[in-house]
């Protein structure tokens, strides 16, 4: 997993005005448990960018995950050079 200081660092980064434009493929949401899960919106499922899904997360730790995995989403369909 990323280190928290790091991720956040680097979602603070990746969240400038160019994301507003975006169409976004993961979002987050709150789990009956009070966790937080980045979801694909397209399937509902749990996202999984490598061997882990993000579930089971803290609100900050799910919205800077999902501020990643859009950019890399992004980046992936030519959306932000």
């Amino acid at each position: 997993m990323i280190d928290d200081a790091n991720a956040v660092l680097a979602a603070a980064i990746l969240q400038g005005d160019w994301m507003a434009d975006l169409t976004v493929r993961y979002a987050v949401r709150e789990e009956i448990d009070r966790s937080w899960t980045v979801y694909d919106v397209f399937t509902g499922l749990p996202a999984k960018p490598s061997t882990w899904f993000l579930v089971d997360l803290s609100e900050k730790q799910a919205e800077m995950y999902c501020t990643i995995v859009n950019a890399k989403d992004a980046a992936r369909r030519g959306e932000h050079d």
